[in-house]
């Protein structure tokens, strides 16, 4: 999706949500545009003249290549009684009759059919999804496919002609294992030979773990094949921003599906144009599953592409949409997104020499996502971009071909690490060396990774700070991310601070730095994570690095290394970006050393400062103002030493803020804003601005033992801490408490709570 630009003050900050364009239209939460129609890729469609402001939502997509949740199709055929089979009235668009189990279990199907050639039907669901009556077609252009769904507790089953595309099942599982393979499963076919193009299961049983599916299911390119189907349950915790996208597709039931109820969908991607639709009702007896349900459509493939092939770069693009899906309007006919990116310079450019490396693995969509940022820009440029692959994935270097990107593969095939960081690790030594081994006239590089999108003015902010790396010895790192930069706590884009951590998610080293700790790079023998590594103080060396208080790139991934659909809600969704490309940095030459602490003591000794002495829990309301702007509030914290952080877990847990460890502090101080109040908050006695604590000034104390769950209260971060007016902007944005399975079914399956991850990748 594009941003959307609305008017503000003099800058612009918004939760960073970039969806893939699509022609379906969805409601937006803005009075402004009921409707909004999205475009190419991330191309820029102006309703105002200052600020962007994106749904804020994970929007990795992840095929049956990428790293995370995954699962394989099960050898059995196993064959389950479905419904009698009883064919619909052609003309109709719904027929509902009941259906009796061998249980005695009554449950109601209800289909749903085109009034067209094309329908569905109920049937019996056979060995191999097999017609059950008539001739057998093959899988050619210009013919007619069969593809038969299968919904059940048991089994999901997707059947294209006589091709098993999706056979998941749990026969003889106990509850907790079947679980496991629980959700709503998604599948893309190809409109031109119904070859598969994507599949996915979406756990939407548990809390905030389907959050990748609004960027996946509304990047789908016009005309392909959808297949939903459910399997054991999958609505328990279906947000409503799922059911709302369902509804705009132009589902009739799925929208609607309660608890243990199953159903089947097949619909044209872009149009609306449902092939076929079934779902059940209700059963007789609450605590039960309904009964199986099967689905039959048939579809006419597509005979011609619509792009010019006589032009080499769209017979690359008819090619590359041939055999792949999710990339929204790079794959569109009618108004398809560019292939050539021509490169536009800043003004004033202090970094027409610096390259950018683009660390990436196997999400290829993702990276699609993260280049459209890049290369649309002011700053962005083709011949600098270098994209480094952890191995050989066919997807990626088709697409780097297609957009003529240069890209280095870093082949590990038959090396063991002990643990998935260890690889990351040793990825990231080879990208370093890579991108400065090929671009051998560069004193600096700008490294970015594949799931992380760029921020309008991301090359302009490393234009106005790449000069500190060269004046200041103390400063090791300029990053474009701010670990404190939620939606209610990040407020001002033109300041930057120094922190003692490394902040990744888009960042710029030297290579003097890197000279410095490629030989001494920790050894993969052992499993670590870099970052964490970059970090230490034996890499630090007392050294900093400098951040936005407003992010300048957005972490979309919910899988990762260490990072989850739980933490992604807690911490990343409602992340704030800037939405203007001209942004001027104030102070920027305030960053050195010297006056920066200059500036620091100014402001803890100023006349206006105020102290907060209360012996109330920093969790309540109560607590801290949202709109105090008498001058800067001073907050003690218990902090013995760099490496304890359980005072800031407290209050960082109440506040809202990113509190797993202690990031984004400086000398044991970290500034940032509740909603419009200025705070900043002294570790004691560990901080070197320990000593201007009042005696009769209270400190924040750890985490006692009644206070176990206290990390939880992160998960509703965006229902405890509202930035309505931003938002508005955001309809993706999950703002809904978790619900719990209902009593009837604690006894069968349990509620699995949810449990934050540590440590962020």
């Amino acid at each position: 999706m594009c941003p959307l630009y609305i008017p503000e003050n003099d800058f612009g900050v918004g939760a960073q949500k970039l969806k893939f364009p699509t022609s379906v239209k969805f409601k937006m939460a803005s009075k402004m545009a009921a409707q909004t129609t999205f475009a190419h890729a991330l191309r820029i469609k102006s309703l105002s003249s200052t600020v962007s402001i994106s749904d804020s939502i994970d929007v990795s997509l992840t095929t049956r290549e990428a790293v995370g949740e995954s699962w394989a199709p099960s050898q059995e055929d196993a064959f389950l009684h479905g419904p009698s089979e009883r064919p619909l009235r052609p003309g109709s668009n719904f027929d509902e009759y009941e259906n009796t189990t061998g249980d005695g279990i009554r449950s109601t199907l209800k289909t749903r059919v085109p009034s067209s050639a094309q329908y569905g039907r109920e049937t019996d669901t056979h060995r191999n999804g097999s017609r059950p009556s008539g001739e057998k077609r093959t899988r050619q252009e210009g013919q007619v496919i069969d593809i038969a769904v299968t919904s059940s507790k048991e089994q999901v089953l997707v059947t294209v002609g006589s091709a098993v595309v999706l056979n998941v099942t749990s026969f003889g599982q106990n509850a907790t294992e079947e679980m496991k393979s629980a959700g709503l499963y998604f599948v893309v076919l190809s409109q031109y030979d119904g070859r598969v193009l994507i599949k996915r299961r979406f756990d939407l049983y548990q809390y905030a773990t389907g959050l990748s599916f609004p960027p996946l299911v509304t990047s789908i390119a016009k005309g392909r094949i959808m297949v939903f189907a459910v399997k054991t349950e999958a609505s328990l915790n279906m947000p409503k921003v799922i059911r709302n996208i369902l509804e705009d597709l132009g589902a009739t039931f799925g929208q609607h599906l309660s608890f243990r109820r199953y159903w089947a969908w097949v619909v044209m991607a872009g149009g609306g144009q449902t092939l076929g639709e079934i779902t059940t009702d209700e059963v007789g007896i609450a605590n039960l599953f309904s009964s199986p349900i099967s689905l039959f459509v048939e579809f006419s493939l597509e005979r011609v592409h619509c792009y010019d092939t006589s032009d080499p770069r769209e017979k690359l693009r008819s090619r590359f949409c041939r055999l792949y899906g999710g990339y929204g309007s790079l794959c569109d006919c009618e108004d398809p997104a560019p292939l050539v990116y021509e490169a536009q310079e800043l003004e004033n450019s202090a970094i027409t020499e610096i390259p950018l490396g683009i660390v990436a693995s196997k999400r290829p969509q993702a990276l699609y996502r993260c280049l459209v940022t890049i290369l649309s820009q002011r700053g962005g440029s083709v011949e600098r971009t270098i994209v480094l692959i952890d191995g050989h994935n066919q997807e990626i270097m088709d697409l780097l071909d297609l957009l003529g990107i240069q890209y280095r593969i870093n082949d590990m095939e038959g090396t063991v690490f002990p643990g998935l960081g260890a690889r990351i690790s040793e990825h990231y030594k080879f990208s370093l060396n890579a991108i400065f081994s090929t671009f051998q006239r560069a004193q600096k590089a700008i490294v970015l990774e594949e799931d992380v999108l760029a921020a309008p003015d991301f090359f302009s902010y490393f234009n106005q700070t790449a000069w500190l790396l060269d004046v200041d010895a103390s400063i090791y790192c300029i990053s474009a991310w701010n670990d404190l930069g939620a939606l209610h706590i990040a407020n001002h884009p033109s300041k930057l601070y120094r922190v003692e951590t490394h902040a990744g998610y888009g960042w710029m080293l030297t290579r003097q730095f890197f000279q410095e700790v490629y030989p001494i790079w920790k050894s993969t023998k052992e499993e670590h994570d870099w970052d964490m590594w970059f970090r230490s103080t034996e890499i630090r060396a007392g050294r900093e690095c400098v951040v936005p208080d407003v992010s300048r790139t957005f972490h979309y991934s919910s899988s990762g290394a260490h990072i989850q659909n739980i933490l992604t809600q807690a911490h990343f969704a409602g992340h704030a970006v800037t939405s203007s490309p001209d942004i001027r940095l104030h102070n920027v030459d305030r960053m050195t050393q010297e006056k920066y602490e200059e500036d620091i003591y100014a402001v803890l000794e100023g006349e206006d400062v105020y102290y907060l002495n209360t012996t109330l829990h920093p969790c309540m309301q109560a607590f801290m103002p949202k709109n105090f702007t008498l001058g800067p509030v001073v907050i003690f914290m218990m902090m013995d030493n760099i490496g304890t952080f359980e005072g800031w877990k407290k209050l960082g847990s109440c506040l809202g803020a990113w509190q797993l460890d202690v990031r984004a502090h400086h000398r044991g101080l970290v500034r940032m804003n509740f909603y419009n109040t200025q705070l900043l908050i002294i570790g004691y006695p560990f901080s070197d601005y320990s000593y201007l604590k009042p005696s009769w000034v209270g400190v924040s104390s750890e985490i006692g033992n009644q206070e176990s769950l206290l990390g939880r209260r992160t998960l509703l971060n965006r229902i405890r801490f509202p930035r309505p007016e931003l938002e508005e902007f955001s309809p993706f944005l999950l703002k809904q408490l978790p619900t719990a399975a209902p009593a009837f079914a604690d006894f069968f399956i349990p509620y699995l709570e949810p449990s934050e991850e540590k440590g962020k990748g």
